[in-house]
């Protein structure tokens, strides 16, 4: 939101007994009225107006700047819900460099201190008339309907005094909220994943973007043959930041009183809970994290058979094989949303939890973070576990075995190869050209028929050694042991020539759930996921401007040694235009685009003074809390609950 020149206009006070308050009542003259203009606001749903609304004369303005007169200098306005009043604290901790931060659609306590009576005016936007206004009150109760900027003015005939308002959604912990407003939440959120594209544009407007229509933004980015846009890159973050506001702007069309909520999945391991009996999992919550059913469908609770969109080739240019909205090597042909609680047969891909408080802290316990390190380590340890853990990943039992060769022959040596690295090496090996995909399989096509696979014309002339090397094997070796780089790789053919089934298997991929693929926003606990970690950001950047840690805000993106990060991009122009089907990309290394500083994200509608897409380096100038830009707000900052304090910045040692 850019910030707008400050209007302000006058009524006239005359020096009469009008200026009684018990006058103004009946003749309703003498009233004073001051408005702001802030620019552009961000707007949903209407005003909603007290019944018994109080009106005024709004004739006889005057010119002459009135002064604050000292009766009400020392007077001072205190605002809360009753999530505020329940927990003694207020809205973002009180950490958002707001007058007044208050939740929109929420029932607001407006009180004056020292017992103060005053009459009341509430004015949004450039128009000086009020929407609310009230005579003699100490408090009032008030629900602010508008994303935006308010001006409360309070006058006794003779003195006055303004207050700005600040009205946001308010994100919080799923856990915290009450019965009334979770259950609001997760009907919206229901409705958004079962309301077409189509029919949510005719019920809710145009602006309005359905899970399909975001989910195909999503695999635009992450499926992409060359190179993953979203993920592995200094882009990880403001793509999901992006897209988790475009998702709330569209739940709140559904329901206003909403927004994009948040799980802070640290307070499992905390509370000794194990992960997967986490309340999340609850059937009128997001339901069972893993499904015994065969598919592993999703197939009780509120979530039951979340539908995956078919013949979906018309409306997107990236399918699967058989035409699901899915990631185009997940071949998998159940239409409906899947989870798993193993990884290629290890339970919860080797993790006992979800990333901790501790984790969090680390990061930052030095007092000082890159913005490079800080995405590499949001898109990796701090929230990438939990994506694994809830998608899951199966489809190979009778060869898992082969997998657990190459782990226990990398753990001799000091190297951990994660189950996890399976998929993201199948995936690597598709990008290349290795592996190859059915163009098209029909609806009763068996799925053992419609499988991903390395051709024989592309795999004569390499052995299993050299294609797991061009997976990332060499890199991740050479890097953590460069001296003993040749021996392992030795070892490492041996074991491959051993058991040549393991390139049977790495070319067919398997089956991973959704949370586990591109196709990740099909799951509804994608989107709660990722406003943990954007809080966690802008604490950081409210303590840098405070001085308690040094936030080097250079872009940039520190690279790990894993089988995703691979710092190579595919250019597949001459293969697609050959007549060779069997013809192979041109890699070389190099950053993806989409996570350069000027390179543009997708999304339109964020704002309604939006006229062209951001830039990376644009839009994390527009989601810096210290700015009045976004039309949401955290409920809590430094509170994590998954912290022994239940303050990340004492678990971190900054205080």
């Amino acid at each position: 939101m850019t910030d707008g020149a400050l209007v302000m206009g006058y009524h006239r006070i005359p020096d009469s007994e009008d200026n009684d308050p018990s006058s103004k009542a009946t003749s309703g003259k003498g009233r004073f009225y001051v408005a702001v203009a802030i620019g552009v606001c961000f707007v949903f749903g209407t005003i909603a107006l007290s019944s018994g609304r109080e009106t005024s004369d709004t004739s006889s303005l005057i010119t002459t700047d009135e002064k604050l007169v000292s009766g009400f200098m020392d007077v001072s306005l205190t605002v809360s819900n009753e999530y505020e009043r329940a927990n003694g604290r207020k809205l973002g901790d009180g950490m958002y460099p707001y007058e007044h931060l208050i939740q929109t659609n929420a029932a607001t306590l407006l009180e004056l201190s020292g017992e103060v009576v005053a009459d009341w005016d509430i004015t949004f936007g450039p128009d000086t008339e009020p929407i609310f206004s009230i005579l003699g009150r100490n408090t009032i109760s008030f629900t602010f309907s508008l994303i935006g900027a308010y001006m409360v003015t309070i006058s006794d005939g003779t003195h006055y005094k303004s207050f700005t308002v600040n009205s946001k959604a308010i994100r919080y912990e799923l856990r915290s909220l009450n019965d009334g407003d979770r259950n609001a939440y997760f009907k919206a959120l229901h409705t958004f994943y079962t309301t077409s594209q189509t029919d949510g544009e005719l019920k809710y407007g145009s602006s309005y973007k359905s899970s399909s229509y975001i989910l195909r933004q999503h695999i635009y980015g992450a499926a992409q043959r060359e190179c993953d846009h979203w993920h592995d890159g200094a882009g990880m973050l403001t793509h999901h930041v992006g897209v988790t506001w475009e998702f709330e702007l569209s739940l709140r069309l559904i329901d206003d009183t909403t927004a994009a909520h948040y799980w802070d999945y640290t307070i499992e391991a905390s509370e000794g809970v194990n992960w997967y009996d986490s309340i999340i999992f609850d059937a009128d919550w997001f339901s069972d994290n893993s499904p015994s059913n065969a598919d592993h469908i999703v197939n009780k609770g509120r979530f039951a058979y979340t539908p995956v969109l078919e013949n979906a080739r018309g409306f997107s240019s990236i399918t699967n094989p058989y035409g699901l909205l899915r990631s185009p090597w997940n071949t998998n042909p159940t239409p409906y949303l899947m989870r798993h609680n193993r990884t290629m047969g290890d339970f919860a891909d080797s993790n006992d939890k979800f990333p901790s408080c501790s984790d969090f802290a680390s990061e930052i316990s030095g007092g000082n973070i890159s913005f490079a390190d800080l995405v590499s380590a949001i898109n990796g340890e701090l929230h990438g576990p939990v994506h694994i853990m809830i998608g899951g990943h199966w489809g190979f039992h009778a060869h898992e075995d082969v997998w657990n060769k190459i782990g226990k022959l990398a753990a001799k040596y000091g190297i951990t190869i994660a189950d996890d690295s399976f998929l993201l090496f199948s995936k690597y090996l598709w990008r290349q050209g290795f592996v190859r995909l059915p163009g098209y399989c029909s609806s009763d096509t068996p799925h053992e028929e419609c499988m991903a696979h390395c051709p024989t014309e592309i795999t004569a002339g390499y052995n299993a050694t050299e294609i797991l090397l061009k997976a990332g094997y060499n890199s991740v070796v050479a890097s953590y042991f460069p001296s003993e780089a040749e021996m392992i790789l030795e070892d490492l053919e041996d074991v491959i020539y051993g058991d040549k089934m393991i390139l049977e298997v790495l070319c067919a991929v398997g089956s991973p759930g959704e949370m586990y693929t591109s196709a990740a926003p099909q799951d509804p606990t994608f989107w709660p996921l990722h406003g943990n970690a954007e809080r966690y950001v802008q604490l950081i950047r409210i303590l840098k401007q405070e001085g308690v840690i040094d936030f080097n805000e250079t872009w940039g993106y520190t690279h790990i040694n894993s089988a995703s990060d691979t710092h190579v991009v595919c250019d597949w122009t001459e293969a697609d235009a050959s007549e060779d089907e069997f013809a192979m990309p041109t890699c070389t290394s190099g950053i993806c685009s989409g996570h350069k500083e000027e390179d543009l994200l997708p999304f339109t509608d964020l704002t309604s003074d939006q006229t062209s897409l951001y830039s990376n380096g644009a839009f994390w100038d527009l989601i810096s809390p210290l700015e009045d830009n976004t039309p949401y707000a955290y409920d809590g900052l430094k509170l994590w609950l998954g912290c022994n304090s239940s303050n990340l910045l004492v678990e971190s040692g900054l205080v």
